[in-house]
């Protein structure tokens, strides 16, 4: 049986919040075996890594904490992440419109590659495939006789 990876555990923030510092700990804090739910894990302990060091930095009162500052830090990390998510939408769709004019124009260029090839076999048929006699290599055959040359008579 294959050995399944394992993703250690985060790293877990110190938050001024007991109760959001224990929430972490208690989900958060452990060994996991499948990637999205570390990445998922990975991702809130780095939100709530963010909201603290801006808390942190932005806190004149060191020796108390302030529930106000910290939704306002709350706040603006929420609208960091918006703006970061929305930027990074715009640049996936800049960029799938330049992909959309390479396929476009990629397709236009095959299709008329699939024309010339159409008209190229119009022109370079063989005329003579069509008629009674058949060619064998480059000296011509006659075919079998038919109903209407044996009248000739």
């Amino acid at each position: 049986m294959p050995e399944t990876k394992k993703y250690g555990p985060p790293n877990i923030p110190d938050t001024p919040s007991k109760t959001i510092n224990d929430m972490l700990k208690a989900r958060g804090n452990k060994v996991f075996e499948q990637p999205v739910k570390y990445g998922l894990a990975y991702y809130i302990c780095g939100v709530f890594q963010a909201i603290t060091t801006l808390y942190r930095t932005v806190n004149p009162d060191k020796t108390r904490h302030s529930h106000t500052i910290w939704m306002v830090c709350c706040g603006i990390i929420s609208f960091l992440i918006i703006l970061k998510s929305y930027l990074a939408y715009q640049l996936i769709m800049a960029s799938a419109f330049i992909f959309s004019k390479i396929l476009y124009y990629g397709a236009i260029a095959i299709s008329l590659f699939g024309v010339g090839l159409g008209v190229a076999g119009m022109v370079f048929f063989d005329k003579d495939g069509a008629s009674p006699s058949t060619r064998v290599g480059s000296v011509r055959v006659p075919s079998a006789p038919t109903a209407t040359s044996e009248k000739t008579e």
